[in-house]
């Protein structure tokens, strides 16, 4: 399969890796190969689709993009640990199958640490509580349901009619089997329109299962592992429009005072305003945004970055409501943004000049739809809000160059 033109893949298309079996050395192919046979003649079809997916995880970890995490430790970084397609000068090569004892990275290893674990989770659901009775900070491991009692329903009406039960659905979101004005709550995280492209990376897998599986699934039978109706685009209006007509049928299934929560960034006014303009159309007010903590800082992406981005937005919306009285938009935000520096900075978080573009862009837009301003209005908005909050962080590099 060949390795087709995008925004991550041609990261290693321009080092000539035109397939994706260049990926992988010759010793490589030949061990994963003979491994990926032998899964495919497990003759309980679940039992072979988990080990599909463990082999799927065996592939970051053995292939010429891989790297130690840092020398001396013997721990391998697997390929994506970038959230790029990035080659590798000095390639690691890692033994598949595994040795015995400790091992990183390896089929026999993952086995243990990702699908024992991940089936020992489903008899044993659990979620981490916090612990400060006996005055230290703890956390503690709590199993929060009863695995005898859980069901996983088929469909809605059997869903709603047990007491114990989950639906899970796999399919396109803009279209769903619930009813209207049933759900509670919509809680997201998603893809940031010009960003980590998911789908073409997704190849690097997609060319392994679809040999072996796109006889017997259809969806492995396309020619990648993309899909017409995917949200992701580098054009923003294509986005929008995408994204919209799913927050549409948020819209639509969610109860007159359900909520919708997703977490965002970007680092562009564009790529605030894309949102922003998905949301409104939906019919949607934002009625909250909380900067918080996102993905680890020492992340090679940000740490190559001029201006790294640590923190996300937590957009908070609701359906159209009756939007309150901003007498001063502009006192608005430098309210917003100052409480939310002063915050950071109680706690001796250091804030970069993307995350001071975040903390502003995101009040920005949550005024703006509480005012219910137009497109046009709205990126006004936002310039002249990043113009008055820059005034508050001259001491932080490069926020006036961001506008």
């Amino acid at each position: 399969m060949a390795v087709r033109a995008g925004h991550n893949t041609n990261q290693a298309r321009g080092y000539n890796y035109n397939y994706w079996r260049d990926f992988f050395n010759h010793r490589q192919l030949l061990c994963l190969g003979l491994l990926l046979q032998r899964i495919l003649k497990i003759e309980n079809k679940v039992i072979r689709d988990h080990f599909i997916c463990l082999f799927s995880g065996t592939l970051e970890f053995n292939n010429l993009f891989c790297s130690f995490k840092g020398e001396g430790t013997g721990a391998v970084r697997h390929m994506f640990s970038n959230h790029i397609i990035k080659p590798e000068k000095t390639p690691l090569e890692n033994n598949p199958w595994g040795l015995l004892g400790k091992s990183s990275g390896s089929f026999s290893t993952l086995f243990r640490s990702r699908l024992v674990k991940a089936k020992t989770y489903l008899d044993e659901p659990f979620e981490i509580s916090i612990d400060e009775s006996s005055g230290k900070r703890a956390s503690k491991k709590i199993v929060c349901s009863n695995p005898i009692r859980l069901s996983i329903a088929k469909n809605w009406e059997e869903f709603v009619s047990s007491p114990h039960g989950a639906l899970i659905l796999n399919g396109d979101s803009s279209s769903l089997p619930i009813p209207d004005s049933s759900v509670d709550a919509v809680v997201t995280d998603p893809p940031y329109f010009d960003f980590v492209h998911y789908s073409e990376l997704s190849d690097f897998f997609y060319a392994w299962l679809t040999n072996s599986l796109g006889h017997e699934y259809q969806y492995l039978s396309r020619l990648n592992s993309s899909h017409e109706n995917e949200v992701q685009d580098r054009d923003n209006e294509n986005f929008t429009r995408k994204i919209c007509s799913i927050f549409k049928e948020c819209n639509r299934v969610l109860k007159e005072d359900g909520l919708l929560c997703f977490s965002y960034h970007h680092s562009t006014v564009e790529g605030w305003m894309a949102i922003y303009n998905s949301v409104t159309e939906a019919g949607f007010d934002i009625v909250a945004a909380h900067p918080v903590k996102a993905e680890m800082s020492v992340a090679s992406p940000k740490s190559a970055a001029k201006a790294p981005i640590n923190l996300d937005a937590i957009l908070v919306c609701k359906k159209e409501i009756k939007p309150p009285v901003i007498k001063n938009p502009t006192y608005e935000i430098l309210t917003r943004y100052n409480n939310y520096v002063d915050r950071f900075e109680a706690i001796d978080r250091k804030l970069g000049s993307g995350d001071l573009f975040v903390i502003a862009c995101s009040q920005a837009i949550a005024i703006a739809s509480m005012h219910r301003m137009s497109r046009e209005q709205a990126v006004k908005f936002v310039h002249e809000s990043l113009e008055i909050c820059s005034n508050k962080a001259l001491h932080t590099d490069n926020f006036s160059a961001a506008i």
